[in-house]
């Protein structure tokens, strides 16, 4: 894809359905949320991704890239030396289980957050094929009452032309009556 390509996708991206989605809006929050959190029960120094060389891409000088929002960026010297001190509170950064949610490891926080999100996105459009039918989720309820409105919009529409061909059928009635009126008076003039 060319620049110009890329320049015009994004452009539709943002201001297509899903741009400023609350759903998807929250779950990119929680995410960024999760890789700055720190973890308990851990040292100090290897609570946090971002103290073991994980961070997100950073402001620059005139702004921020909007190319690398959302990417982590990885350091790799420090990640290495923080494997290489403490093997352990790495991987218990990542996978540490717990029903404390200060104490989860960085995966069960993101399957956490994306469960909810799945789950969020399915209260409101739907499972895979039938939410548009499925009048319990968000969207198929606004899908059904679009249904209704064109309905009874429909039905309304049929009454005022049922109203207009009354009065059309009326008129032409009294149009036929008032020509032989003038035609029986064209006749007696003569």
């Amino acid at each position: 894809m060319s620049d110009n390509d890329i320049k015009l996708w994004e452009d539709k991206v943002k201001s297509g359905l899903l741009h400023n989605d609350s759903i998807l809006s929250n779950v990119a929050t929680d995410m960024r949320g999760i890789i700055t959190a720190t973890i308990d029960g851990l040292p100090q120094e290897y609570n946090s991704l971002y103290k073991m060389g994980l961070t997100t891409g950073k402001f620059v000088k005139g702004g921020y890239n909007p190319k690398d929002t959302g990417k982590i960026v990885i350091d790799e010297e420090k990640l290495l030396k923080a494997i290489e001190q403490d093997p352990e509170s790495v991987i218990n950064a990542f996978t540490n289980f717990s029903v404390d949610d200060g104490s989860k490891g960085i995966a069960h926080r993101l399957y956490e957050t994306m469960n909810d999100t799945v789950s969020s996105i399915t209260k409101k459009a739907g499972r895979s094929g039938g939410g548009l039918l499925d009048v319990s989720t968000e969207l198929g309820k606004q899908y059904s009452d679009l249904q209704k409105d064109v309905i009874r919009w429909e039905e309304r529409l049929l009454k005022k032309e049922n109203q207009y061909y009354k009065k059309f059928s009326a008129m032409e009635k009294a149009l036929q009556s008032s020509n032989s009126q003038m035609s029986w008076l064209s006749q007696q003039f003569g």
